[in-house]
């Protein structure tokens, strides 16, 4: 067989990884294909050549290729990692799970598979394990892209301090120059550490290299922390400079209401909706900005219709809302109401955890549990916890979709997850966890934690559904963008309450509804503290007062002090309502 001489042959390699880096795949491929022609079961070449697939978003190709690197070097463990890339990126992650895996076999240690394994688990919507897994890599090589992947995961998870401490111990093997300035901002300013966030923004707008990026993470971390005019300062300035000002009007409408001053901007807005060739996500998110700006301008025709618009983009989108089916969603509220018995907390109560600690927040997604968990954070004996994912994600390791329970894997993590909410040594008696989908775990959270307390938000069935229809969400949120199936999705939740009000008892499980809290505040806060164990505290009644970081799309609404205007908003939107309409009766 002909064989390039070995200098020909590291020129070719070297001036194709050279393209590469360039962005110049064509150029790459030429190179490429004439040593694989001479030789094709080089594995340099072969490894290169899957790479170059994969950016170019030839998936199938580089499958192909990567199965045959992997057929002709059965030791190497580069085809496996390769093909375990191209199968997530065609929505196959347990099979890239398993060719990983393969890969970590041949090369137990390698950071880089590591990292891509615990991307994989991510999209198996599996993050305990892929958090472990990918501090497992950081632990390996603490500047690798899995730290700075952990600390992004541990910043939308409210662990602020976690993520400093993963982005220090990197920047220790960094020089300068390569600082994760923007990251460490972030956190600093999530952590409430304000003097030192400012330097590093400072280091961070030197640093960073798009403009979008820095004044499009600042002003989201500044809305988080409820300073809406620096943010607001900071995306008038990208809009004026034509700085991605798609999405830096979205990100406006969520750090103020606007006002008929606004409405030049608006207008601008509007067209930008028909310019040719936009990214579908962006064209989503403005609809979504236009209508909650004609909201606040009370044009609820012009708002619906944008509205509508944004979620028919979204729905097109997102090919995991368009597997939600009622009766998939009917069976799975039946087989959780089969497996919730008293039997069932009974045996998780055999090894309970005593503590008081976790204040459990639950109800629909936008039934008014970020406003409460606000009202509840300014007690001094309250610690706001923010949206803590820890029971969502880790649901999948013991509610398997077939038989029945894990009981030893729940008790075991119930374990793990007080280590992640104690305060330590401050004398606090709860410790909020706002997660409304907590709920469809309310009975195993009862049985591990006997004396945990639930507080569940419960709004009027259309408002709540008319503020999902508004609101912009992930690809995870399986029931969005299609009115039908939210109906569907909410009568399911309301069939799992009725079973959990059964075998949850009241003295642990207390209802509020959101009208309540909102019309008649301080006697419905003394019922909520009562419930706590604690006694009335007037700074409750002021939540907007309350600094704290908010992640949630209420980042705006809950800074401003408790007013019942959401009441009663699907009234503005009767003649539209569609589906919705069919809960006008159980209001």
């Amino acid at each position: 067989m002909e064989r390039l001489p070995a200098s020909t042959l590291n020129k070719e390699l070297s001036a194709a990884s050279a393209a590469c880096q360039k962005g110049d795949w064509a150029g790459a491929i030429a190179r490429l294909e004439k040593i694989l022609a001479i030789q094709p079961r080089n594995g340099d070449a072969l490894a290169l050549t899957t790479y170059v697939y994969l950016s170019q978003g030839r998936f199938d190709l580089a499958e192909g290729l990567a199965r045959k690197f992997a057929e002709w070097h059965p030791n190497d463990a580069r085809p496996h990692s390769l093909l375990a890339d191209a199968l997530g990126a065609q929505g196959r992650p347990t099979d890239g799970l398993a060719s990983i895996e393969n890969a970590l076999a041949i090369e137990i240690k390698n950071p880089d598979y590591l990292a891509t394994k615990a991307r994989l688990l991510m999209k198996l919507r599996s993050t305990g394990p892929a958090i472990a897994t990918y501090r497992e890599a950081a632990s390996i090589k603490r500047s690798h892209p899995a730290a700075f992947e952990l600390a992004r995961i541990l910043l939308g998870d409210s662990h602020p301090e976690e993520a400093l401490a993963v982005l220090e111990a990197a920047s220790t093997e960094l020089p300068v120059n390569r600082q994760p300035h923007l990251l460490i901002a972030q956190a600093l300013t999530q952590a409430l550490r304000l003097d030192e966030a400012e330097a590093r923004w400072a280091q961070a707008e030197r640093q960073t290299k798009s403009r979008a990026e820095y004044l499009h993470t600042r002003a989201n971390a500044e809305t988080a922390i409820g300073r809406f005019e620096l943010a607001e300062q900071l995306l008038r300035q990208a809009i004026d400079e034509d700085i991605e000002p798609e999405s830096s009007f979205f990100l406006l409408t969520r750090a103020r209401r606007m006002t008929d001053d606004d409405r030049p901007l608006i207008a601008r807005a509007e067209a930008w909706t028909q310019v040719a060739g936009l990214d579908p996500r962006k064209v989503a998110k403005l609809h979504y900005a236009l209508g909650k700006s004609h909201d606040d301008l009370a044009d609820y025709e012009r708002a619906i219709r944008h509205y509508d618009e944004a979620n028919r983009v979204d729905f097109s989108l997102y090919p995991f809302r368009r597997t939600y089916g009622a009766e998939e969603a009917k069976g799975y509220i039946d087989r959780l109401i089969r497996l919730y018995t008293a039997e069932l907390i009974k045996a998780l109560s055999a090894d309970a955890q005593p503590t008081n600690l976790p204040l459990f927040v639950v109800g629909m997604v936008r039934s008014g549990t970020t406003l409460t968990e606000t009202i509840l954070g300014r007690h001094p004996k309250i610690k706001a916890g923010g949206e803590q994912l820890f029971w969502t994600q880790r649901a999948p390791e013991f509610l398997h979709a077939k038989g029945g329970i894990d009981i030893e894997e729940i008790q075991r993590i119930a374990r793990e997850y007080l280590s992640v909410i104690d305060p330590g040594a401050t004398p606090l008696r709860h410790v909020i966890d706002k997660n409304p989908t907590n709920i469809q775990l309310a009975p195993i959270l009862h049985g591990v934690y006997p004396n945990a307390k639930f507080i569940h938000l419960q709004r009027n069935p259309v408002d709540n559904l008319l503020s999902m229809w508004m609101t912009p969400f992930d690809d995870g949120v399986r029931c969005a963008s299609n009115k039908e199936n939210l109906v569907s999705f909410y009568r399911e939740y309301r069939r799992l309450l009725a079973h959990i009000d059964k075998i949850v008892p009241p003295e642990r499980f207390q209802t509020i509804r959101y009208e309540d809290l909102t019309s008649n505040p301080e006697t419905t806060v003394w019922r909520m503290l009562d419930h706590a164990g604690l006694e009335f505290e007037p700074a409750c009644l002021e939540p907007e007062k309350h600094l704290r970081v908010v992640l949630t799309p209420s980042v705006y609404q809950v800074r401003q002090a408790i007013h019942p205007r959401s009441q009663g908003r699907w009234k503005n939107y009767e003649p539209w309502l569609g589906a919705f309409a069919d809960l006008l009766a159980e209001s």
